[in-house]
């Protein structure tokens, strides 16, 4: 996953509404649509994680960090097929660790700067 131990950091469940819907598929039905054309590779980890949720095993904590332009949102770092199937099966949270103090990372940057142009 990462360089770092998760587990070191404290995870807590924010809403599903708190991240920003650019960063994961909000939208179940596109969901769908993308989990049927991905890659085998990818199509297999979503559906372990499809019968995990609904085994009610645990996930991961995903990575957040607080959106600079809302501070009240969070933009997602790591996570985003955990977090979409949660999202598509009818979640409301997700378990989070909120990094503190870092920039935008440059992919999320991109997301933006294409939006406004």
């Amino acid at each position: 996953m990462n360089d770092y131990d998760l587990e070191e950091k404290e995870a807590r469940k924010i809403p599903l509404s708190s991240i920003d819907s650019r960063d994961y598929f909000s939208n179940p039905a596109e969901f769908e649509v993308y989990r049927k054309t991905c890659s085998l590779g990818v199509g297999r980890a979503i559906d372990t994680y499809v019968q995990c949720y609904r085994l009610g095993e645990p996930f991961e904590p995903v990575q957040v960090m607080h959106d600079p332009e809302s501070p009240q949102h969070y933009r997602l770092i790591e996570g985003r097929h955990r977090t979409s199937v949660i999202r598509a099966e009818g979640g409301v949270e997700v378990l989070a660790v909120v990094e503190e103090g870092l920039e935008v990372p440059a992919f999320l940057r991109k997301k933006k700067n294409e939006e406004t142009t």
